[in-house]
This record gives structure tokens, sequence and C-alpha cells, in this order.
């Protein structure tokens, strides 16, 4: 599902990238409702990308490795070449559900972002959040 709305987005946005319609439901509902985050889902590069190009960088980008005949560190590196990247600093976290040293390895080459086994702990992902925005919300409050 592509958020077409165009509006801007508040501080405190994610963009969810997986090609599993389940996976991406479940953590866009913990995202939303545990973490108080507005969130879009999107299944491939191609929507994502459009969906970057319409709202510009979230603070939060969450991409499966494997996205069937799909790259998702192809996405990290187009997102960390996006003008404003620096600026913004969003959190880029990779998930996979096979994180062997091949998928550790695609994740370092991204460059380095976390990763994270699917299915993903509410505990692991609060505690990245709370890492990289120092103890605040994402939004700042």
């Amino acid at each position: 599902m592509i958020n077409t709305a165009s509006r801007s987005l508040p501080k405190n946005t994610a963009l969810i990238v997986d090609d599993n319609a389940a996976a991406r439901e479940e953590l866009q509902e913990t995202l939303e409702w545990l973490l108080r985050f507005e969130v879009t889902a999107v299944g491939s590069l191609a929507h994502a990308i459009q969906h970057l190009g319409r709202h510009g960088l979230p603070r939060l980008l969450i991409v499966d490795l494997h996205l069937g005949a799909e790259d998702g560190a192809e996405l990290v590196r187009y997102v960390r070449a996006l003008p404003g990247f620096v600026e913004r600093s969003p959190l880029i976290v990779a998930t996979s559900g096979y994180p062997d040293a091949a998928t550790r390895l695609a994740s370092l080459q991204a460059p380095w972002v976390p990763l994270l086994k699917k299915p993903l702990a509410v505990d692991a992902l609060a505690q990245l959040l709370t890492r990289h925005f120092g103890g605040r919300r994402p939004d700042g409050a």
C-alpha cells in the first residue's frame, strides 16, 4: 500500500520495504501502535523509490535485504546518496529471515546498517531507536 496523499509528513515517519505482506503489516502495526510512527509500507524497491521521491526521507527506514529478486541493499545505497541524507540522519535498519554470513556481508557493503533477524523483536527495535534518537522519541518530543 503506497500512501499517495500529497502532504508533508511529520518528523515521526517510517518507511517499511518488505515483499512479505504479513511481515509488513505486523511491523507497521508495531510502529504505529506501540512506537507512534506514521508508517508507509511497500513491497518493492520501485514503490519505495517512488514514495521517497514524493515524500522525502523518513526518520526510519526498515528494509528487508531479500526482496524476492531484488536486493534491499540497493535501496540503502540509493537512500544514502539522496540530497539531505546527512542532515536528516534517518535510521536505516536492514532485516532478514536469514542472517547468515552472506546477508551480514551484504548489509556491511550497503554501507553498514544495523541488521535485525526476522521476525523482528519489538525490544531489539526499540533499543535501536533509543540509541539512534538519543533516548528521545524520533519526533524530538
